[in-house]
Protein backbone atom coordinates (compact mmCIF):
# COMPACT_ATOMS: atom_id res chain seq x y z
CA UNK A 1 0.00 0.00 0.00
CA UNK A 2 1.14 3.58 -0.79
CA UNK A 3 -0.02 6.82 -1.10
CA UNK A 4 0.75 9.58 -3.35
CA UNK A 5 0.87 12.00 -0.52
CA UNK A 6 1.34 10.01 3.26
CA UNK A 7 3.62 8.06 4.86
CA UNK A 8 2.15 5.08 5.97
CA UNK A 9 2.88 3.69 9.43
CA UNK A 10 1.85 1.13 11.98
CA UNK A 11 1.86 1.64 15.34
CA UNK A 12 5.12 -0.07 16.73
CA UNK A 13 4.40 -3.42 18.26
CA UNK A 14 0.99 -2.97 16.95
CA UNK A 15 -0.04 -1.28 20.54
CA UNK A 16 -1.06 2.41 20.56
CA UNK A 17 -0.97 2.98 24.02
CA UNK A 18 2.32 1.80 26.17
CA UNK A 19 -0.17 1.68 29.40
CA UNK A 20 3.16 -0.36 31.73
CA UNK A 21 5.96 0.14 32.76
CA UNK A 22 8.84 -1.86 34.10
CA UNK A 23 10.00 -1.79 37.65
CA UNK A 24 12.21 -3.68 39.07
CA UNK A 25 11.41 -6.91 37.10
CA UNK A 26 7.11 -6.53 37.43
CA UNK A 27 5.33 -4.89 34.97
CA UNK A 28 3.61 -2.01 36.93
CA UNK A 29 0.51 -0.18 34.63
CA UNK A 30 0.57 3.49 35.23
CA UNK A 31 -2.92 4.11 33.48
CA UNK A 32 -5.66 2.19 32.55
CA UNK A 33 -7.53 5.47 30.97
CA UNK A 34 -6.77 6.51 27.07
CA UNK A 35 -7.19 10.29 28.18
CA UNK A 36 -3.35 10.47 29.15
CA UNK A 37 -1.10 11.73 26.34
CA UNK A 38 2.09 10.32 28.54
CA UNK A 39 1.15 6.76 27.28
CA UNK A 40 -0.19 6.78 23.78
CA UNK A 41 2.77 4.94 21.63
CA UNK A 42 5.13 7.58 19.71
CA UNK A 43 7.20 4.82 18.01
CA UNK A 44 5.89 3.96 14.46
CA UNK A 45 7.11 1.31 11.57
CA UNK A 46 7.39 2.90 7.95
CA UNK A 47 5.23 0.88 5.92
CA UNK A 48 5.64 3.40 2.94
CA UNK A 49 6.76 6.63 2.00
CA UNK A 50 4.77 9.03 -0.33
CA UNK A 51 5.88 9.19 -3.80
CA UNK A 52 7.02 12.50 -3.55
CA UNK A 53 9.79 12.47 -0.73
CA UNK A 54 13.49 11.61 -1.59
CA UNK A 55 14.46 11.52 1.67
CA UNK A 56 16.21 8.69 3.60
CA UNK A 57 13.87 6.96 5.45
CA UNK A 58 12.65 4.06 3.93
CA UNK A 59 9.90 1.07 4.68
CA UNK A 60 10.27 -0.76 7.63
CA UNK A 61 12.26 2.23 10.12
CA UNK A 62 11.05 2.93 13.29
CA UNK A 63 10.09 6.64 13.37
CA UNK A 64 8.88 8.96 16.32
CA UNK A 65 5.72 10.56 15.68
CA UNK A 66 3.12 13.19 17.45
CA UNK A 67 1.30 11.83 20.43
CA UNK A 68 -1.87 12.58 18.83
CA UNK A 69 -1.35 9.69 15.75
CA UNK A 70 -2.30 6.47 17.44
CA UNK A 71 -4.79 8.45 20.09
CA UNK A 72 -8.23 7.75 20.76
CA UNK A 73 -10.52 9.65 21.64
CA UNK A 74 -14.01 9.62 23.03
CA UNK A 75 -16.45 12.35 20.99
CA UNK A 76 -18.95 14.74 21.92
CA UNK A 77 -21.51 11.48 22.55
CA UNK A 78 -19.05 9.06 25.04
CA UNK A 79 -18.09 7.34 21.70
CA UNK A 80 -14.64 6.10 20.96
CA UNK A 81 -13.22 7.20 17.58
CA UNK A 82 -9.42 6.85 16.08
CA UNK A 83 -7.51 10.19 15.32
CA UNK A 84 -8.02 11.35 11.84
CA UNK A 85 -4.56 9.84 11.20
CA UNK A 86 -6.17 6.55 11.34
CA UNK A 87 -6.82 4.27 7.94
CA UNK A 88 -7.94 0.66 8.52
CA UNK A 89 -7.00 -2.01 10.42
CA UNK A 90 -4.19 -0.69 12.60
CA UNK A 91 -2.49 1.65 9.23
CA UNK A 92 -1.95 5.21 9.74
CA UNK A 93 -1.57 7.98 7.33
CA UNK A 94 0.96 10.65 8.12
CA UNK A 95 1.76 14.22 7.13
CA UNK A 96 5.44 15.01 7.48
CA UNK A 97 5.28 17.18 10.12
CA UNK A 98 4.22 14.51 12.03
CA UNK A 99 7.57 12.35 12.13
CA UNK A 100 10.03 13.79 14.40
CA UNK A 101 12.77 11.19 13.81
CA UNK A 102 13.88 7.65 12.31
CA UNK A 103 16.31 5.27 12.57
CA UNK A 104 17.09 2.04 10.01
CA UNK A 105 15.88 -0.89 12.29
CA UNK A 106 16.57 -1.75 16.10
CA UNK A 107 20.20 -0.89 16.32
CA UNK A 108 19.78 2.16 13.59
CA UNK A 109 21.14 5.51 14.31
CA UNK A 110 18.17 8.57 15.29
CA UNK A 111 18.08 11.01 12.83
CA UNK A 112 15.78 13.98 12.78
CA UNK A 113 13.86 15.78 10.75
CA UNK A 114 14.32 19.60 10.08
CA UNK A 115 13.61 21.64 12.09
CA UNK A 116 13.29 19.20 15.00
CA UNK A 117 15.73 18.22 17.37
CA UNK A 118 15.73 16.38 20.72
CA UNK A 119 17.18 17.87 24.18
CA UNK A 120 17.91 15.97 27.36
CA UNK A 121 17.36 17.73 30.76
CA UNK A 122 19.76 18.18 32.86
CA UNK A 123 19.43 17.76 36.92
CA UNK A 124 19.17 20.40 38.78
CA UNK A 125 22.33 22.18 39.85
CA UNK A 126 21.40 24.00 42.87
CA UNK A 127 18.46 22.68 45.19
CA UNK A 128 17.47 25.90 46.30
CA UNK A 129 15.82 26.70 43.72
CA UNK A 130 12.19 26.10 42.30
CA UNK A 131 11.72 24.53 38.71
CA UNK A 132 8.53 24.04 37.11
CA UNK A 133 10.06 20.90 35.83
CA UNK A 134 10.71 19.46 39.32
CA UNK A 135 14.38 17.42 39.25
CA UNK A 136 15.51 19.45 35.91
CA UNK A 137 16.97 22.81 35.38
CA UNK A 138 14.44 24.79 33.96
CA UNK A 139 14.72 25.33 30.47
CA UNK A 140 17.82 24.31 29.87
CA UNK A 141 19.84 20.73 28.56
CA UNK A 142 21.95 19.04 26.43
CA UNK A 143 20.80 18.35 22.46
CA UNK A 144 21.05 14.59 21.52
CA UNK A 145 19.93 14.48 18.43
CA UNK A 146 19.83 17.90 16.06
CA UNK A 147 19.24 17.64 12.30
CA UNK A 148 22.20 17.46 10.02
CA UNK A 149 22.96 20.63 8.74
CA UNK A 150 21.68 22.58 11.86
CA UNK A 151 23.72 24.95 13.97
CA UNK A 152 23.31 22.13 16.88
CA UNK A 153 25.27 19.02 17.32
CA UNK A 154 24.85 16.32 19.76
CA UNK A 155 26.41 17.53 23.26
CA UNK A 156 25.65 21.02 22.96
CA UNK A 157 24.15 22.56 26.34
CA UNK A 158 21.87 25.29 25.21
CA UNK A 159 18.61 26.88 26.58
CA UNK A 160 15.63 26.67 25.21
CA UNK A 161 12.19 28.82 25.61
CA UNK A 162 9.65 28.25 28.32
CA UNK A 163 7.61 25.48 27.81
CA UNK A 164 9.18 23.57 25.21
CA UNK A 165 9.20 20.59 27.18
CA UNK A 166 7.41 18.29 25.51
CA UNK A 167 8.68 14.79 26.48
CA UNK A 168 9.33 11.50 24.64
CA UNK A 169 11.17 8.74 26.00
CA UNK A 170 13.98 7.36 23.59
CA UNK A 171 15.41 4.54 24.58
CA UNK A 172 14.42 4.38 27.85
CA UNK A 173 15.80 8.56 28.54
CA UNK A 174 13.38 11.47 28.64
CA UNK A 175 13.88 14.24 25.96
CA UNK A 176 12.26 17.10 24.92
CA UNK A 177 11.28 17.11 21.36
CA UNK A 178 11.34 20.68 19.72
CA UNK A 179 12.00 23.04 17.21
CA UNK A 180 15.64 24.48 16.63
CA UNK A 181 14.12 27.97 16.25
CA UNK A 182 13.23 27.27 20.01
CA UNK A 183 16.52 26.88 21.45
CA UNK A 184 17.53 30.53 22.73
CA UNK A 185 21.48 30.27 23.35
CA UNK A 186 23.85 27.67 22.94
CA UNK A 187 27.08 27.61 25.31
Amino acid sequence: MRSPNYFVVRPYNDSSYNSTKEISGVDVVMSSGIEDHLYVNRHAVIQSTPDWYKGDMITGDIAIVHHNVFRVYYDMKGNKVNSWNYFKDNIYLLDQTQIYMFKHGEDGVWVTEYPYCFVSPIDKIDDKTVSRTGIYESNFGTVEYAPIGSEFSSGDKVYFGRDMEYEFDIDGRKMYRMRTSDICLKI
